[in-house]
């Protein structure tokens, strides 16, 4: 299942979801120029390959620049057996 939250709702989300794990779907330079707190950076381009051994019990929290690889990401992350995956609607350019 995909949900789309709101930037301001990622703080709400993480005391919610204790297990969360966090994923920034930009590219290495974009993610050292800053992130979220907790984030792993793992490129959209290889976030199929690199999910293939997590557990898909977990709850995910994908997230980009805009919004539009995270959705990307997060639709990627379903069909690949996730059963609980969060995308920040917009990005973190839209709080």
């Amino acid at each position: 299942m995909i949900i789309k939250i709101s930037y301001s709702g990622i703080e709400k989300l993480q005391n919610i979801e204790k297990e969360l794990i966090i994923i920034d779907v930009r590219e290495e330079g974009e993610y050292l120029t800053a992130h979220l707190n907790c984030a792993v950076n793992i490129p959209f381009h290889n976030l199929a390959q690199v999910s293939e051994n997590w557990d898909r019990t977990k709850p995910l929290l994908v997230y980009c620049l805009y919004g539009k690889r995270s959705l990307r990401g997060a639709e990627i992350l379903e069909r690949a057996g996730f059963k609980k995956v969060y995308y920040v609607q917009g990005g973190i350019k839209s709080p």
